[in-house]
């Protein structure tokens, strides 16, 4: 029978290794590890971070993709409260759900089709880098370091957004990260004076264009609506006793 750092070094499966270390006394590890040379020491340190990366990585996706999905589930004005007893049951604030969706939406394809990644992807710097003021070049990047070996920690994450400027508008999409190249959907011609408008039983919203705005892409409206809806998720979890978080201001 494999020891438990056979195992690792062989290459086990992670229901096996995990057998392994909790069926084996600390003493029996202490005795097990005299015997590792410092090959099998890297290599043990090396599946190790790999691991816990991926596992990591996978886990904000895995709750990404849930709540999206239940999030448009109970998108009806009578099952909103169904989303909140949600978070509520899983103990995380609607702050982090909204990152964990945006992660999804963002590397949820790319890194479902390519596994490996997971392993490059330090699950802060992913997030990070699905925030609605990251440019699709950004990630595109990140997938291509990635690629290529580099971890995309949160020192990277952060490197990789002030070299493409990120932080001065709201730019969110999927990239076809194949080729590198963002598709062009079809744009809503208009006028700065043109607006759109929802009215709801007790909100109203408009979008209307920035002067000297002609063009309206259906992408950008929605990812404008989505920074909107994340600040001020951010705003009620920033919120403190007495003081009013939805006090007029610009968004």
């Amino acid at each position: 029978m494999k020891n438990v750092y056979e195992l690792v070094c062989g290459s086990g499966s992670l229901s096996a290794t995990l057998a392994a270390i909790a069926g084996t006394p600390a003493h029996d590890l202490a005795k097990l590890s005299a015997e590792l040379n410092d090959g099998q020491v890297k290599q043990i340190l090396t599946v190790a971070s790999t691991t816990c990366l991926s596992i990591a990585t996978r886990e904000v996706l895995v709750r990404g993709a849930y709540l999206e999905l239940s999030h448009v589930a109970t998108a009806s004005e009578d099952r909103s409260k169904l989303f909140d007893e949600l978070l509520t049951e899983l103990d995380i604030s609607k702050t982090q759900a909204s990152r964990c969706r945006q992660a999804w939406r963002c590397f949820g394809a790319i890194l479902l089709a390519e596994p490996v990644l997971q392993q490059q992807f330090v699950a802060e710097g992913m997030k990070l880098l699905s925030e609605t003021d990251v440019n699709d070049e950004a990630r595109t990047e990140a997938i291509e370091l990635a690629r290529n070996g580099t971890k995309i920690n949160i020192a990277v994450a952060k490197t990789i957004r002030q070299r493409h400027g990120c932080g001065k508008g709201t730019v969110e999409g999927k990239v076809n990260h194949q080729s590198g190249k963002k598709s062009k959907p079809p744009a809503f011609k208009s006028q700065p004076k043109e607006r759109w408008s929802f009215a709801g039983k007790l909100l109203k919203i408009v979008l209307s264009p920035k002067a000297g705005k002609k063009r309206l892409e259906p992408k950008i409206m929605i990812a404008e609506l989505r920074a909107a809806i994340a600040e001020i998720e951010k705003r009620i979890d920033r919120g403190n006793a007495g003081e009013d978080p939805f006090q007029p201001t610009s968004l």
